[in-house]
């Protein structure tokens, strides 16, 4: 969606209140260029990143029960002209093991984002918001939603809306199977939700293995975009969230 040429060097650091429970804080630092077409403009940012990540799932690949939620706000100072702003986003999901023995699965999953502090203009291009893609909004092309310029390629957003709902069933063996509807806004106003939403939906069939399932879906958007394919193809490892 961009052109970028960028250094970038951060001290996070990530500590374990609990075997469920993480919290991640650090400086960082980005520097370069970035832009379109050619052209790149210079940018500086100077941040600090704060999080906190609570993971109570039976499993990292292929969660059959429990719930995941985490939350990040990283604050930024433009060394080129002293602007500031603050990206912040949220992202939970749930999985109900409706079978008891994990063979059908509800899985749920919300996303919630916005830049604020700064007019969209002054938000660059990486610092943006995006959906579309495999662990996104399945049916749309990666970073595909969302306003777009003159030639119809992505400009992000200011804010993101996000949400999925998955049902998971085995099959045989280790085989299975899912129904998927997937929804995403991305707007240049900061509200999420204030852009329109893009449904797409679909399914899909596991092959679990030692290392987690192996994923193939197919996705279809309900209300494209200009341009938008009418189906897309997703492979993967592990489950799409």
């Amino acid at each position: 969606a961009y052109d970028r040429e960028a250094v970038v060097a951060s001290a996070l650091a990530e500590h374990s209140l609990s075997p469920r429970l993480a919290v991640q804080a650090g400086p960082t630092f980005e520097a370069g260029r970035i832009g379109r077409d050619g052209v790149l403009d210079p940018y500086s940012l100077l941040g600090v990143v704060g999080g906190v990540r609570w993971d109570g799932t039976t499993s990292l690949l292929n969660p059959t029960s429990g719930q995941r939620a985490s939350v990040t706000a990283t604050p930024y100072w433009s060394m080129q002209d002293g602007a500031t702003f603050t990206r912040l986003l949220a992202t939970g999901s749930t999985y109900v093991d409706v079978s008891g023995d994990g063979g059908s699965v509800l899985a749920l999953r919300a996303a919630v984002g916005s830049v604020v502090g700064a007019s969209f203009d002054q938000i660059i291009l990486d610092k943006r918001f995006y959906a579309g893609g495999g662990g996104s909004v399945r049916g749309y092309t990666y970073q595909s939603i969302g306003p777009r310029d003159a030639q119809n390629r992505p400009l992000g957003g200011a804010s993101l809306l996000e949400f999925s709902a998955e049902w998971r069933q085995r099959i045989s063996g280790p085989w299975g199977a899912v129904a998927f509807v997937d929804g995403g806004s991305v707007s240049e106003d900061m509200m999420p939700g204030s852009g329109t939403m893009r449904i797409g939906v679909g399914g899909g069939i596991r092959y679990n293995t030692a290392i987690g399932p192996i994923r193939v879906d197919i996705g279809m958007p309900l209300n494209p975009q200009t341009g938008d394919a009418a189906y897309a193809l997703y492979v993967g490892i592990g489950q799409a969230f």
